[in-house]
């Protein structure tokens, strides 16, 4: 027997030790733009040192805006620690106080459209905080989907969140083919050919999974879609998750056009089927830090999702230097419209460049209003119009 051919058989054995659930989760690796962007960062483009090395173009972070973030986290948390009550338990779900000052940033910043959002975004108990919005949204579809049910999303949409759906809920993806006739705008066509799809194939359709501000897109969804998005899903007895990761990203000519679905149903609240997702990873630089939101007026989902959070709390020390970094309003209001400023000033610097080294007529790039992102069409790349074609360019 061959060394390779020991090491299959080990590798064999080893899985078949393991329990069906375990076998399952072995199955189920991470996205592999996770593994590209680790060896990216290790061997990362440097004009003198590393000139073969690597300039990744497929991570959603905001290394622009992150010299005053880091800046303002060692001022906070040089007057913070040592504390020895951060080095004892809390609420899983998040700290009283941390999430106080996360309320406050929802009503103050992110639900700016409506005044503060509905009523209930004042009270602290309706929040909750875990590792990441992918942790959340983990705890979410298992709370909400049984295996198999389908998870709506708009086309194109962050890939990382099929595995956030798949890995432990066990959800199935959707994908709602919007058109680049139309800005990829929603539509109640768009959302019945889906729901026709999933019931042909025996599924229940679920939820509806909006992101806006959009990724990869960086599009902002209106008052309309939103409204339609809501009224779709209550007449089809579904819930509606909407990831706000980008609220705070939006580029300072389009600052006033974000709206969250919490400004939608300021009057009359969310309800027991719309929840909202956010994140420090994006507006704020920290996708290090592991630290997401979770927005809802359903108690039940909030009493399902806390106890697993045991498995899932952000450290009691990054809470704490976050809620001083929230409570600082000044340096808060210059850095988010600073942030602003400057993701739109890079984004058009950016498309300039592409468009002078590729030539403006052969390459299609989406009209970003918000986040890291330039939506460009490669087609003439492309030997052929495949995935195999696409995949040996990416």
């Amino acid at each position: 027997m061959t060394d390779e051919m020991k090491d299959i058989h080990s590798q064999t054995s080893a899985l078949n030790a393991l329990s069906a659930r375990g076998r399952d989760l072995a199955s189920r690796t991470p996205p592999r733009q996770i593994e590209w962007s680790m060896t990216a960062k290790q061997y990362a483009y440097d004009e003198c040192l590393r000139p073969d090395g690597y300039i990744s173009l497929l991570v959603a972070e905001n290394a622009l805006s992150a010299a005053p973030v880091l800046a303002q986290f060692q001022r906070e948390r040089s007057d913070v620690l040592p504390s020895a009550l951060h080095l004892q338990y809390d609420y899983m779900f998040g700290e009283s106080r941390f999430r106080e000052a996360i309320s406050l940033l929802f009503r103050k910043h992110i639900f700016a459209a409506s005044n503060g959002g509905p009523a209930s975004a004042a009270d602290p108990d309706l929040y909750l905080c875990a590792v990441g919005a992918s942790a959340v949204l983990d705890l979410i579809f298992c709370a909400l989907c049984d295996e198999s049910d389908a998870v709506l999303i708009p086309a194109p949409y962050y890939p990382g969140f099929d595995f956030d759906l798949t890995c432990r809920a066990k959800c199935v993806p959707v994908p709602l083919h919007t058109s680049a006739a139309n800005q990829h705008r929603l539509t109640v066509d768009v959302l019945e050919a889906a729901e026709r799809e999933c019931r042909a194939r025996g599924q229940r359709p679920r939820v509806l999974l909006l992101h806006s501000p959009g990724n990869p897109l960086g599009n902002i969804l209106s008052r309309d879609e939103l409204e339609l998005a809501i009224d779709w899903c209550r007449s089809h007895e579904m819930h509606l998750v909407s990831d706000e990761a980008y609220a705070l990203s939006v580029f300072r000519h389009h600052a006033g056009r974000f709206l969250s679905v919490a400004d939608v149903l300021a009057h009359k609240g969310l309800g027991n089927d719309v929840h909202i997702v956010w994140t420090f990873s994006k507006d704020f630089c920290m996708s290090g830090m592991r630290c997401g939101v979770l927005f809802t007026e359903n108690k039940a989902l909030l009493q399902a999702v806390r106890s697993p959070c045991l498995f899932s709390s952000p450290s009691r020390d990054t809470q704490a230097v976050l809620c001083r970094m929230l409570h600082d309003s000044a340096w808060l209001n210059n850095f988010i419209e600073t942030n602003q400023r400057q993701l739109e000033d890079t984004f058009k610097f950016a498309v300039a460049a592409i468009q002078e080294s590729l030539g403006a007529e052969h390459v299609q790039i989406f009209p970003s209003e918000a986040g890291f992102f330039i939506w460009l069409g490669l087609q003439r790349f492309l030997p052929e119009p495949t995935w195999d074609a696409e995949m040996d360019l990416a």
